[in-house]
């Protein structure tokens, strides 16, 4: 047993199915890496998804890889995942008639394959395996006091409803982010403030502090902005977290900024993330080697908070979403930027937000 926890389970117990060892745990091997959506350097970029009018009901839309040819899919919408292949979306609707479902479109045939939904919960932040094969979703109950907090749930593509991740008592759990070749599920434990692992056998593995995080392509690290208490008070800072080892090591710190939204390069040599300063705290875009050395901005100033960094396939080319700071008339936008290139970021797609690569 490690000092950090691998903990066998006492009062929980794990919601173990064998449908869920079927897809999930017998060593299928993944299309893409997964991790924030990133998918394999194997694979090449067919085109954009993105939402559009994002402060009002938000629309599923595609374009090429360039921007162009944009086309409308899917009206009122929340958030999304594509799935490994390139080829199928999970989304949750979002509309005042009903709660929100799980709906699966699919971008070959052009129209919604499978929709799942009840009027006891409603469901949310759907996020695709690896292995194309389950997806695992934030469901809410609805009684008469409201609301419910969250709780992980898996689902077959094809609208099959598996079981919760985490069974027994009240335990609430959301953040759901597979590991790259599918055999982890890590997430967060709000009430313990804990990052946990779980490999879906009979033990979860608990690490003692949460915030937004990545999988290394190798699975073997964690880039995780963590929550720190300094004297001049509370920031996030980047910590790199071996899961063999159990070492942590800052990454690209100071003293003066907020560090956010990790997203690990494909080829694992580079780390983007969002950097917000005290005196200005607009996200900036950055990019620092896995190793913490080299950090360097990739947008600086105006009024504009930039966040979301995409990677592509080859590691060359990152895709984000600028939003203006105190003007509700100025729309979001998608940006981009060549690395490779030292292009300077230019505007994609406007009136967009929440980006992603297609990849085939």
């Amino acid at each position: 047993m490690d000092q950090i926890g691998r903990r066998t389970l006492t009062s929980l117990s794990v919601g173990l199915v064998a449908i869920v060892i079927l897809l999930v745990a017998i060593g299928q091997q993944p299309t893409t890496s997964q991790g924030s959506n990133n998918p394999t350097n194997q694979q090449q970029v067919s085109g954009i998804l993105f939402l559009r009018n994002p402060s009002q009901q938000a629309e599923l839309w595609r374009s090429d890889a360039n921007g162009q040819g944009q086309q409308l899919l899917v009206p009122q919408i929340s958030d999304y995942s594509l799935s490994p292949d390139g080829r199928k979306v999970a989304y949750a609707t979002q509309s005042e008639a009903q709660p929100s479902r799980i709906e699966i479109f699919d971008l070959t045939q052009n129209q919604v394959i499978t929709s799942t939904g009840a009027a006891d919960w409603t469901g949310y932040t759907p996020n695709w395996s690896p292995a194309d094969n389950a997806i695992v979703y934030e469901r809410r109950t609805i009684g008469t006091g409201g609301v419910g907090s969250p709780k992980l749930w898996l689902m077959q593509p094809d609208g099959t409803q598996v079981s919760p991740v985490v069974k027994g008592g009240d335990v609430v759990t959301f953040g759901a982010h597979w590991s790259n070749a599918g055999q982890m599920l890590g997430f967060t434990d709000p009430l313990r403030n804990e990052l946990v692992l779980f490999d879906f056998s009979d033990v979860l593995r608990r690490i003692p502090f949460s915030g937004d995080f990545d999988w290394s392509p190798d699975d073997q690290r964690l880039v995780i902005s963590v929550l720190r208490e300094t004297q001049a008070g509370f920031r996030n800072e980047l910590v790199l977290f071996d899961l063999a080892s159990e070492q942590q090591t800052p990454l690209a710190s100071q003293t003066d900024t907020d560090d956010f939204t990790p997203s690990w390069s494909p080829d694992g040599k580079r780390i983007a993330f969002v950097r917000r300063t005290r005196e200005v705290p607009r996200g900036e875009i950055w990019v620092v080697n896995a190793d913490g050395s080299e950090p360097r901005a990739i947008t600086a100033g105006g009024g504009y908070d930039n966040v979301d960094p995409q990677w592509t396939p080859d590691s060359r080319q990152l895709l984000w979403t600028r939003l203006t700071v105190g003007s509700a008339n100025v729309p979001s936008a998608i940006w981009t930027a060549n690395l490779a290139d030292n292009a300077e970021p230019r505007v994609l797609i406007e009136n967009a937000t929440q980006a992603r690569w297609i990849v085939e």
